[in-house]
């Protein structure tokens, strides 16, 4: 089995549609009729076609932390959903996790739960969103219509790699900010200006 997974613009504006629903093969491949041969080949000979709607929440309907117990955070896609554009949906999940174990050693008391959930959600939802928005931008720029702007951009590619370079890839700052991420640093940081008590 070979699974290939390609993101387009909706072309319907506004539609909102949830869950795994069947794909018309023809306007898959209409989406795609002046993309390489190669391409095109593979998705005519797929044998099963799914639309999957990604979407997004608006930043005041996001819940990172239950009020009423406040011993409750969400993480990952249910916290900061984000397109594919950048490939941080998995790995800004995987950091919430590393955060968290970082964040709550073996001898934590249950009377921390709340600060350091708190921290949790100030210090992570800072760096999740700065990868969403990026990979929002990243978005605009490869999905391009034909055009000018388009123009551009490819001139750019090929021949620059200045701050508002349109291949976050081989921007080395965005390379860095990504990837060299260190998890434990980050806690150690964050524990450091806030008041809570060390569990030592």
């Amino acid at each position: 089995m070979f699974n290939v997974s390609l993101t387009y613009p909706d072309p319907i504006d506004g539609r909102l549609q949830f869950g795994l629903r069947e794909a018309n093969p023809n306007e898959l491949l209409g989406f795609f009729e002046r993309w390489d041969p190669t391409l095109i080949k593979l998705l005519d000979s797929a044998a099963h076609t799914k639309y999957w709607t990604l979407l997004q929440l608006p930043e005041d309907n996001r819940i990172w932390m239950y009020n009423k117990t406040e011993k409750t955070a969400i993480i990952g896609d249910a916290a900061h959903a984000m397109p594919p554009c950048l490939a941080q949906g998995a790995s800004q999940s995987i950091e919430d996790g590393a955060f968290l174990g970082c964040l709550f050693p073996k001898n934590a008391s249950k009377e921390e739960v709340t600060s350091r959930l708190k921290i949790f959600c100030e210090r992570r939802r800072m760096r999740a969103l700065a990868a969403k928005e990026k990979a929002l931008q990243v978005g605009d720029i490869l999905e391009m219509t034909d055009g000018p702007s388009q123009e551009e951009r490819d001139s750019r590619m090929k021949n620059e790699a200045d701050e508002g370079f349109p291949n976050p890839y081989a921007y080395p700052t965005v390379r860095q900010w990504l990837y060299t991420y260190d998890v434990e640093a980050d806690v150690d940081a964050a524990v450091l200006h806030t008041n809570i008590r060390e569990s030592v």
